[in-house]
């Protein structure tokens, strides 16, 4: 049932979106719908209903308003403004395809950076592991990515929101702030053999730092 239901609502996003292009008198009517869907086909483009946020740095990705600024080689925590003998956190690199990663289906609300309850169960897996003795020690770049629906330029900052919430998550959850980094590419690096507006390029990759 719950296949059958999956597959009923992928094929209504599909519709939707050619509906989306269709003048009123060619569009199919449908007999059931999903709230996802309907918010994609009336909401119209560049709607957004997440907190705006700067987006990521262009030449490293890195999203703003996290602790911590890019860390040098050889070079030692500067002081922050905010106060005498307080010292930035040190930017956990993105390494890529380098290392060990694992691309997780948190796909939030849609146009959102809202967690669903699914993506809030899967998170809570995610903070157990990245706790258990075995990963305790290494640090872990946390990425937003986006399908290329809308603007790039709403796409990255979406993708910033949403690897943002990812990680203010998992702090709260015990996963030490200075272990994780958030880095936002909107629709930049999508997942090969699948439409570009495919939803499944909406998803959240975990990347350990390189040792």
């Amino acid at each position: 049932m719950r296949l059958f239901q999956t597959a009923v609502t992928l094929s209504l996003v599909a519709l939707f979106a050619l509906s989306a292009a269709l003048p009123a008198h060619a569009q199919v009517p449908v007999a059931e719908v999903t709230v996802e869907g309907l918010l994609r086909t009336l909401g119209g483009p560049g709607k957004k209903s997440f907190l705006r946020t700067a987006p990521p740095d262009a030449a490293s990705s890195l999203c703003a308003g996290q602790a911590g600024a890019p860390a040098k080689p050889g070079a030692s925590p500067a002081a922050r403004p905010d106060g005498p003998g307080k010292r930035n956190l040190e930017v956990v690199p993105y390494a890529g395809d380098t290392t060990a990663g694992v691309n997780l289906k948190v796909q939030f609300a849609y146009s959102s950076d809202k967690l669903t309850p699914g993506d809030r169960e899967l998170l809570d897996t995610l903070a157990k592991a990245l706790q258990h003795p075995e990963l305790a020690n290494d640090s872990f770049a946390v990425a937003g990515h986006t399908d290329s629906s809308g603007e790039a330029r709403i796409n990255l900052e979406l993708s910033c929101a949403r690897a943002l919430a990812v990680r203010r998550y998992l702090v709260g959850k015990g996963v030490a702030e200075k272990r994780l980094s958030a880095y936002g590419f909107g629709s930049q690096r999508l997942l090969a053999d699948n439409s570009p507006t495919d939803g499944i390029h909406r998803r959240v990759e975990v990347r350990k730092a390189p040792e």
